[in-house]
């Protein structure tokens, strides 16, 4: 799943509960939503590596919870 790059959210981007077959890139994205939760994975489960990095930015709380993640790179 690719949220990354030119990737912008104007609120919350809820992610709970997600089983993504590969991995989630957040890579460069821009997530807003002051005073909230900008990203929110919790329980999510991939296949893959979780990339929040190179560039990546929230202007809000980041909650990443995983059930099963292989690796996470921040």
């Amino acid at each position: 799943m690719y949220l990354d790059g030119e990737f912008e959210a104007k609120g919350t981007v809820r992610l709970s509960g997600a089983k993504i077959g590969g991995m989630l890139s957040c890579r460069g994205g821009k997530f807003y939503r002051p005073g909230g939760k900008a990203l929110d994975a919790q329980n999510i489960e991939t296949g893959g590596d979780v990339y929040l990095d190179e560039g990546f930015r929230a202007e809000g709380k980041v909650v990443l919870n995983s059930k099963r993640v292989s690796r996470k790179l921040f």
